[in-house]
């Protein structure tokens, strides 16, 4: 098991052999398993997938990330630490932003 949520440093780590917990890991590994909201074929469809869930308009969404590909986070977005980037960000906008949309659901 491992998590950050309350946890005394940047995060906790630990194991467990309990019949109990083990069963409601397994419990929920199962629920989560049967009841995916992006189960698709593809990264596009599971996208919209998500976008649905989440309340957005996958063609807006499309459609911004292209723009923000083109000029990029840096006078959006400042990191705090030296340690970490915008490349993460450059990257997922412009992998979305080249994703084909379905025409029915790109507004």
């Amino acid at each position: 098991m491992a998590t950050w949520v309350r946890a005394d440093g940047i995060w906790h780590v630990d194991t467990t052999d309990r019949k109990p917990t083990l069963r409601e890991f397994t419990d929920a590994a199962g629920h989560a398993s049967s009841a995916s909201i992006t189960e698709a074929a593809s990264p596009a469809e599971r996208l919209v997938l998500l976008a649905d869930y989440l309340g957005l308009d996958i063609g807006w969404l499309a459609r911004r990330c292209r723009a923000l590909a083109r000029v990029g986070w840096d006078d959006l977005a400042r990191p705090h630490s030296r340690l970490l980037s915008l490349e993460g960000l450059h990257t997922a906008c412009a992998y979305v932003g080249r994703l084909a949309v379905p025409s029915r659901l790109a507004g």
